[in-house]
């Protein structure tokens, strides 16, 4: 066997099947990380989004407590209520995002 070479031809069919497998898993990679770099992206405008969407809230609940200061009512709750919806609305965004990146893979 050593005077014909089957072994090194054996071993050298073998190793090419090794650099098929890596760069199998070399492409699989690549695309695993642009799925989580489009997923962080997303989840970044969500953010800036829902954080426009609470300075709204907040700029609407002062205007509108300003303006009916004089008659005391219960809007201030309204307005603490709005903004904790405003944030949670957020979150759930966020969680509806990362839960179809999932899904994807």
């Amino acid at each position: 066997q050593v005077c014909s070479g089957d072994c090194l031809l054996e071993s050298f069919l073998s190793s090419r099947g090794q650099v098929r497998s890596a760069n199998n898993i070399n492409q699989n990679t690549r695309a695993s990380y642009k799925n989580k770099s489009a997923d962080r992206w997303l989840s970044e405008q969500v953010e800036l989004v829902g954080a426009t969407l609470a300075r709204l809230a907040a700029v609407f609940a002062i205007r509108m407590a300003l303006s009916e200061a004089g008659t005391g009512g219960i809007y201030t709750s309204i307005a603490g209520l709005s903004l904790k919806y405003t944030i949670s609305v957020t979150g759930l965004f966020n969680w509806c995002v990362r839960s179809f990146a999932q899904l994807e893979n």
